[in-house]
């Protein structure tokens, strides 16, 4: 009988998995100094802080104007050397498709609704993108890279030097590894 469930729901999980294949959770990381502060309760210049932002490659546009695009995040993670955090799942990548492309990201502090942290990727030429659609970004593609903190008007802007994607495993390896200790399970009960 056991065996014949676990069948069952391999067979339901190989008919649901190009389904679920189709959102991808896009984890980007990204770090790099304090340039410029304005205020002694934002992180110092040299300060260095090391991020990761997390959003799903299916997530629909909010914006249905042409040439501008909203796309809701899952979350962003922000470690400042200081002592500093920065955790947010409110706020979105805005991409412009006009002339300045822009790729950003804007976000609100959950601990401190006072406190933004903002990532700009910005093309002054306008030829990094084609569309307003949800791409990945490639750092190399965008000469000015920006971004910081913002409480109320007072600004920590900082000099971004990596940004890298972080590789999700796929469905299959995690079926693999599932039936794996499934298998090893059954070895140390039988």
């Amino acid at each position: 009988m056991r065996h014949t469930i676990l069948f069952l729901a391999l067979i339901w999980t190989m008919l649901w998995m190009p389904v679920a294949a189709l959102a991808t959770p896009i984890s980007l990381e990204f770090s790099g100094a304090i340039i410029d502060s304005s205020d002694p309760l934002l992180p110092d210049i040299g300060e260095t802080f090391d991020g990761i932002l997390v959003y799903d490659d299916a997530t629909p546009d909010q914006d249905a104007s042409a040439g501008a695009g909203y796309y809701d995040i899952i979350s962003v993670d922000v470690v400042y050397s200081g002592g500093l955090t920065v955790s947010s799942t409110f706020g979105g990548i805005t991409i412009a498709d006009e002339s300045t492309d822009q790729w950003a990201v804007v976000v609100i502090d959950e601990t401190n609704p006072n406190l933004y942290f903002g990532l700009v990727l910005a093309d002054p030429t306008g030829e990094t993108l084609t569309s307003d659609a949800l791409v990945t970004p490639q750092l190399g593609s965008y000469p000015d890279v920006s971004g910081g903190l913002i409480d109320y008007q007072i600004s920590a802007f900082a000099d971004h030097t990596i940004w890298m994607l972080v590789p999700e495993p796929s469905t299959a390896s995690l079926l693999i590894m599932g039936l794996a200790m499934l298998a090893t399970r059954a070895q140390l009960e039988g």
